[in-house]
């Protein structure tokens, strides 16, 4: 099993803002703010990261990659995990909490009232 502190993957507010299209030296609102920091706060409150990496072998490697016949049929991994002298899957989840308990809902919700309150801020409408 792989952890991962919370810290290192939640984004920094500033990141946020301008993925969202605030401008640098600009100010969110206050609702902003606070809602970011709420949904921040349901993250940290409900996410339960996990990882693990487990070698497999190129016979096993070849039944994943077909899978369910769903993956695309011609990608570079096709031709690259035969030759391969090693190979590790590896899985990463936040959790069932996160989205069992209505949390991921509650943070999508947040971040799109604070994606409408941070574009109203960077347009001057706020």
């Amino acid at each position: 099993m792989i952890d991962f502190p919370i810290a290192r993957l939640q984004p920094q507010p500033g990141d946020v803002y301008a993925a969202l299209g605030l401008k640098s030296g600009n100010l969110p609102s206050a609702r902003s703010a606070a809602l970011l920091q709420r949904a921040l706060e349901l993250f940290r409150a409900c996410a339960e990261p996990l990882g693990v990496s487990d070698p497999v072998s190129p016979d096993e490697f070849a039944g994943i990659f077909t899978g369910l016949g769903r993956n695309a049929p011609d990608t570079p991994l096709q031709g690259i995990f035969p030759r391969a002298k090693r190979l590790h899957l590896f899985a990463f989840t936040l959790g069932a909490r996160i989205g069992d308990t209505g949390a991921a809902a509650s943070v999508i919700s947040l971040i799109e009232t604070t994606l409408g309150q941070a574009s109203a801020v960077s347009n001057g409408t706020s």
